[in-house]
């Protein structure tokens, strides 16, 4: 396991920051995310401005680096 530093998270997240999401909505959203094996399931019950930016969140996830071998 690895961590990226506080920018990065933030940057990661932002998305959802600018479409109204609440910090600890936006914890519970990424726990359900790492719990589900489904992605888009974890927003199906948010309304449309969250689950375009859960998408650009997703985006961003997968422009982060790998682990380091």
């Amino acid at each position: 396991m690895w961590w990226f530093a506080p920018e990065q998270q933030r940057w990661v997240i932002q998305p959802l920051i600018d479409a109204g999401m609440a910090q600890d909505a936006i914890c519970a959203l990424l726990y359900r995310f790492a719990v589900d094996a489904d992605g888009l399931e974890v927003v199906h019950d948010q309304p449309p401005p969250i689950r375009a930016a859960w998408t650009h969140t997703i985006d961003r996830m997968l422009m982060l680096p790998g682990p380091v071998d």
